[in-house]
């Protein structure tokens, strides 16, 4: 009976550093290239862009990826500045894309930004065993 109980606990602990182990695992790192590629191909299919206009758009998202990674580089220490200095990096993307994009794709694309906004707020507050269906669509998107 006692070597049962610590087989359990055992198992118990095993489980535990287990799980821990797996929700540490380091995700893949983009480089800002990938990055504005990778948001560049889904603003492409969810906005329905020309050719010409996907061009621009990534060629913004180039820029803005870049300046985001100096920016998370540089100022590690004072979140504040790097805080403000990213809302300017926004702001300004924001910008440029609505010289790119027409009045109906520009309204989708803050729409669509705003959407991934309020999902990533959510994803801060949930445990890390429930973030793995983070993609997962209900009927109701």
């Amino acid at each position: 009976m006692n070597n049962l109980f610590k087989l359990m606990i055992a198992g118990g602990f095993l489980l535990f550093c287990t799980i821990s182990l797996q929700a540490q695992e380091p995700q893949e790192k983009l480089t800002a290239a990938q990055r504005a590629s990778k948001v560049t191909d889904k603003l492409k299919k969810d906005l329905n862009l020309t050719e010409e206009q996907a061009n621009k758009v990534l060629e913004v998202n180039k820029d803005f990826f870049s300046k985001m990674e100096a920016q998370r580089a540089l100022n590690k220490e004072n979140r504040r500045t790097s805080r403000d200095e990213m809302k300017k990096n926004d702001e300004d993307q924001d910008k440029r894309m609505k010289e790119i994009l027409t009045a109906e794709q520009y309204k989708s694309y803050l729409d669509l930004k705003e959407k991934r906004r309020n999902d990533e707020r959510h994803e801060r507050g949930k445990r890390p065993e429930d973030r793995s269906g983070r993609h997962e669509r209900t009927e109701s998107n």
